[in-house]
């Protein structure tokens, strides 16, 4: 049997970014589809003293999140804390709180945030990547150990972190890719490394100039697992590439152009399903959907491509891969329908008018989950396009993605984070 990403651990229910593997595929079986924007409709809302683009997670009945408080207003240089909160998964209840770590803000990006990597958990507890510090908070919230990762991140970054670590093996796994900026090129741009669960050392490291580098690349790896083989896949800009996850050795080396097509400054991480490998995403005319043959549990596989694109493709959200259909939605809200295997395309429609559709897909319980600034679509799964609910929000969604809990839907807002599990809107024609 294949086992996709990094197993979940009995309740660790959605323990990384886009859930158990990172797929943004939920095995709930009863998901909320219509909501309407006030507090009847929410199980629980818990009111954010910071900002953040980072997605909740859900492990041992905890709900985590992370975000970033400015702790001098009005002054200068600005400094912000960056915080762990622990919530009750049941009720809603902070069951604590924990400064990591503060630090002078380094440049961002407009629509980034200074707490954008989600963070990933095991039993031993979460792990959270900022950029510069790496750290691991024990369940009960001590931190237990705080490592600076990247000295020199404050000083050459441009758009800040963007990637979410992952674990595999007994290391914990974080990649940081730095735009070469408007003046003289750093020596060196990115790197990819990974640390010991147990207290955050070294293991390896692979770091890449700014001349021979993949820039410009903000995805999340990801861990194709096979039985006991664990497979780290990285879909850099310009190429996909897999490390041995223990020793960091580079497996094997595709470049997109093979196929005739090419990916530039990818933001959009990678997904699979049943020996098929998507990577879709781009900007700046560079954007492109591949599909591969990848088979998991052969450890000389390499990515054969079965079919390719240059239409639709998304700027931002991460594909959703459910059921042999390849979801995609771009950032100007056209969503496409594919067959995973040959590409053929089921369906393709404009969504409502909600402003951004930036966040990653996710899916479940037949549905297609797709956020924006305004509002969440819902979709229903299928080779037939049907719009089930259009959920307006009267605050502005993050560009968090979703997360799935207690059979509900976690959906960060700029000031609040809402546990939805009710019906109330309807839906909305364009």
């Amino acid at each position: 049997m294949l086992l996709l990403g990094c197993a979940p651990e009995g309740d660790l229910d959605w323990p990384q970014w886009r859930g158990p593997g990172g797929l943004g595929v939920s095995v709930a079986s009863d998901l909320p589809v219509e909501w309407s924007d006030n507090e009847t409709d929410a199980h629980w809302t818990v009111a954010l003293q910071g900002l953040g683009n980072s997605s909740p997670i859900v492990a041992l009945n905890t709900v985590y999140l992370t975000e970033a408080r400015r702790e001098n207003p009005g002054e200068e240089p600005r400094r912000f804390s960056r915080w762990l909160l622990a919530i009750d998964e049941a009720n809603g209840a902070v069951k604590w709180e924990k400064r990591i770590v503060t630090t002078d803000a380094e440049p961002k990006h407009r629509q980034n945030t200074f707490s954008s990597p989600t963070p990933v958990a095991d039993r031993h507890g979460v792990y959270l990547y900022f950029g510069a510090h790496l750290a691991r908070v024990l369940h009960a919230g001590e931190v237990d150990w705080l490592v600076e990762v990247d000295p020199d991140y404050a000083a050459t970054s441009r758009y800040g972190a963007a990637s979410s670590p992952v674990l595999a093996a007994d290391v914990v796994i974080a990649m940081q890719d730095r735009e070469w900026g408007y003046g003289q090129r750093p020596s060196h741009t990115g790197w990819i490394a990974a640390f010991d669960r147990d207290d955050g050392t070294l293991r390896w490291k692979h770091e890449w100039a700014a001349q021979d580098g993949p820039c410009c690349t903000y995805t999340t790896p990801l861990i194709v697992r096979s039985g006991d083989r664990e497979r780290l896949i990285v879909a850099y800009s310009w190429f996909l590439r897999e490390y041995d996850p223990q020793t960091g050795e580079i497996l094997w080396s595709y470049e997109y152009s093979n196929g005739g097509w090419e990916i530039n400054q990818l933001a959009s991480s990678p997904v699979f399903e049943n020996d098929l490998l998507v990577v879709s995403g781009g900007a700046h005319a560079v954007k492109s959907t591949q599909a591969f043959s990848f088979v998991a549990s052969d450890t000389n596989s390499r990515p054969q491509l079965l079919w390719g694109n240059e239409r639709a493709v998304p700027e931002t959200s991460s594909p959703l891969l459910m059921d042999g259909i390849l979801y995609t939605v771009t950032d100007n809200r056209t969503m496409s329908a594919y067959d995973g295997r040959t590409g053929r395309l089921h369906w393709r429609q404009r969504l409502p008018p909600n402003g951004r559709y930036q966040p990653s897909l996710v899916g479940g319980s037949g549905r297609v989950y797709a956020a924006a600034s305004d509002g969440v679509a819902v979709v229903e799964a299928a080779r037939e396009f049907k719009l089930l609910a259009n959920n307006l929000s009267n605050g502005v969604i993050t560009n968090a993605s979703l997360a799935v809990g207690a059979e509900c839907l976690l959906l960060r807002m700029q000031s609040a984070l809402r546990c939805i599990e009710r019906s109330g809107s309807t839906v909305e024609s364009d």
